[in-house]
């Protein structure tokens, strides 16, 4: 007897989510084939078999919930997946398990009715279920085999019910958009500055020699920062596409962390704190890193001290040598800033995390938001050495960042 399967299936799911459930509803036609011994050859009866057998698994192991709903609202499939999201327990989940594991204004039996009724996909849904956002979708398909197509005994009706948890995802998408919204920020601020400072230079003759230096100061300032910001995200470029390089070369460290220093001394002595650099006898006169890079781990960790650090506090850049098994340079910048609270230690190091320091935010001056790469850029930096990157911190006492490198 040759078969034929006729599938009503709205296109609401991926294609790959898509053709499974329709190999999957072969092999529900093929059960009740089973079920009523039809006449079938072994070869082919062995095929099917194995269809059904790939139907399952492929079904099985989808991130999405599937959920085969019948016309007497019983279930013949019900996905690991949907399980997982619904957080249901029982083995054999019952329709009564999937209704009282979603909202109550979630009226699944209505839906299902619906469904088959109209004989066509309802409009998705999203819901929430405790702290998770699921999208929802009910689509019909329907079975026939190839005896009288026109007869309702040869029809198959179920409800295919695809949860998909898009908690991560909305996350993800409000993440972006405040990074986006960040940036415009970012760069909007020193542009609009470096503009403002160029049109006074232009448009004003009469400015004195030192209104035209503080004029000519502020441009340069500002178009740092935009290369900054610039500079941030072409290597989170290259970190995500596995391009991201160092170049070792033999390296004058102490003179590169006091320069660095030097950059950010008269910042330092406008907010009346001490920024010093100690540099342990033990440190070789040269050593193999990356100075550039090396130098922006530096001016990224000295830029935060500076930023969260109140006036007449006090920065310490140190760098000694460890000679305990592997030869390890170790630098460290340690400041009496504002501290970092200790459930948010654990972000510090991630892509576009910015630390939340609540009131005592408030005590910093002139505080400017950054994009949250910075100190996920250093880490990577110092990865890319073969070292690693650690955090004490206190709130109301101060941070130390510590980073060491075998040499």
């Amino acid at each position: 007897m040759n078969l034929q399967i006729l599938l009503n299936l709205p296109v609401i799911l991926p294609s790959l989510a898509a053709i499974c459930l329709g190999v999957a509803a072969l092999g529900l036609f093929i059960e009740e084939q089973k079920l009523k011994k039809e006449r079938v050859s072994k070869k082919d009866f062995e095929t099917i078999s194995i269809h059904e057998q790939i139907a399952q698994n492929v079904l099985e192991n989808l991130a999405d919930g599937i959920i085969m709903i019948d016309g007497v609202n019983e279930l013949p499939f019900v996905n690991a997946s949907a399980k997982k999201i619904l957080r249901i327990k029982a083995n054999k989940p019952k329709l009564a398990d999937i209704v009282n594991s979603l909202p109550p204004t979630f009226d699944l039996k209505k839906m299902v009715e619906q469904t088959l009724t109209e004989n066509k996909a309802l409009e998705e849904q999203e819901i929430k279920l405790e702290e998770k956002t699921l999208k929802v979708n009910l689509a019909p398909i329907i079975l026939r085999h190839s005896g009288d197509e026109r007869s309702e005994e040869s029809r198959i009706s179920l409800v295919c019910l695809v949860i998909k948890d898009v908690t991560f995802d909305n996350s993800l998408s409000i993440v972006k958009d405040d990074f986006v919204n960040m940036m415009i920020h970012e760069l909007r601020a020193p542009i609009t500055a470096v503009k403002g400072a160029s049109k006074i230079l232009v448009t004003n003759k009469k400015l004195s020699r030192e209104e035209r230096e503080k004029m000519l100061t502020l441009i340069h300032d500002q178009s740092k920062r935009i290369l900054d910001q610039i500079s941030s995200l072409l290597d989170l470029a290259k970190i995500q596409a596995s391009k991201f390089t160092i170049q070792k070369t033999p390296s004058d460290i102490k003179k590169l962390i006091e320069q660095v220093v030097e950059v950010f001394s008269v910042q330092a002595k406008n907010k009346k704190i001490e920024l010093l650099a100690k540099i342990d006898k033990s440190v070789p006169k040269e050593v193999m890193l990356d100075p550039i890079r090396i130098g922006q781990v530096l001016n990224n960790l000295i830029s935060n001290s500076v930023k969260f650090t109140q006036e007449k506090g006090k920065i310490t850049v140190s760098a000694q040598l460890i000679q305990s098994g592997t030869k390890k340079l170790t630098v460290s910048v340690a400041d009496t800033g504002i501290g970092i609270p200790k459930e948010q230690q654990g972000e510090l190091f991630s892509k576009f995390y910015q630390i939340d320091s609540g009131k005592n935010a408030g005590e910093i001056k002139n505080h400017v938001a950054g994009t949250g790469l910075g100190l996920f850029i250093s880490k990577q930096i110092i990865d890319a050495h073969g070292g690693i990157i650690t955090l004490d911190s206190e709130p109301g006492k101060g941070t130390t960042i510590t980073f060491s490198i075998p040499i």
